[in-house]
């Protein structure tokens, strides 16, 4: 008999990457080595540097786990709580910084829910979103404006009675330009 070629292909590459269930289970530090963070800094090539719960900052090695398809869910960035996996095995010098590997990525919801369910001091790494979230707002406060503005913005900010508002105010009726000398017939 002759073998059957055709049909549709996508189906059988949409298939083929597929996982089981997955718990929706928030997933807490079970063992020791396992510490809270939150992601300080993205070097890319599966790298980041992530605070840990307890104040030390660690290089997160991102596990081929949380890589390509499968990152789909678990996108890395700043500010992301992460779930990081001491290695108390590894020797290294005394100058470096200690490696951990990524175990799991919190979502918001995840966040909430940790805080809510597991006694820990949360203020580190609370701590540490907040001074970010306070740089970037530094960032938009700028306002560029011209010099009439500025003087008007400045006289509104400094003076709180309304007369001294309205005599300081004459000057944006002058203008420099003299409106009796123009007129419409002369155009």
């Amino acid at each position: 008999m002759v073998k059957n070629l055709g049909g549709n292909k996508a189906k059988r590459q949409g298939r083929k990457h597929t996982q089981g269930d997955t718990s929706s289970a928030t997933r807490r530090a079970a063992a020791e080595d396992e510490k809270y963070g939150i992601i300080t800094k993205v070097y890319g090539g599966g790298r980041a540097e992530v605070k840990c719960i307890d104040g030390v900052f660690r290089l997160l090695i991102i596990r081929n786990k949380f890589k390509g398809r499968n990152k789909r869910d678990n996108t890395i960035c700043l500010n992301t709580w992460v779930l990081a996996g001491l290695r108390s095995w590894e020797v290294r010098r005394a100058d470096d910084r200690e490696n951990c590997d990524l175990l799991e990525v919190y979502n918001s919801g995840n966040v909430e829910e940790l805080k809510q369910s597991v006694d820990a001091p949360w203020i580190v790494l609370t701590s540490v979103s907040k001074s970010s979230d306070n740089s970037d707002r530094q960032i938009d406060d700028i306002n560029f404006v011209d010099e009439r503005t500025q003087k008007y913005e400045d006289i509104l900010e400094s003076s709180n009675n309304k007369e001294t508002v309205n005599e300081s105010l004459d000057w944006l009726a002058e203008d420099g330009s003299d409106d009796s000398d123009l007129n419409i017939d002369d155009i």
